[in-house]
């Protein structure tokens, strides 16, 4: 009985854990190799991505809040890099704030005099 896989699939997969075997063997980061054979372009693993990977993995849903639960039950925390990337564009990240950060916020009430009575019509 076949499991599903087609030949190709199967020595892609071989081909993958062997890797993973050596570059184990030969003391790699666990966190490197993880992210090297997953394709993802940094070492980042926010909830998103774990999702998806365990949806691909297990073939089970997970929502966000879902994967966030199931790491607290089991004792994981979420950690951030105690310094920038290398890889960090400011300019983008400058050019967001300003895009974003506008529309996310809304605007401002206007500043003027007023009245702290929801019963005085000139205060709505």
């Amino acid at each position: 009985m076949s499991c599903g896989l087609t030949d190709e699939r199967r020595a892609f997969r071989e081909k993958l854990r062997l890797e993973a075997a050596e570059r184990f063997r030969a003391g790699d980061d666990n966190a490197v190799i993880a992210r090297d054979l997953h394709g993802w372009p940094d070492q980042t693993w926010p909830l998103s991505r774990i999702k998806t990977l365990i949806g691909r993995r297990f073939h089970k849903s997970y929502t966000v809040q879902g994967v966030a639960a199931l790491f607290k039950r089991h004792g994981w925390s979420c950690q951030v890099p105690a310094r920038r990337a290398r890889e960090r564009n400011e300019a983008a990240v400058a050019g967001r704030v300003k895009e974003t950060w506008p529309q996310v916020e809304g605007p401002r009430r206007r500043s003027a005099p007023g009245w702290s009575s929801k019963t005085k019509p000139d205060s709505r």
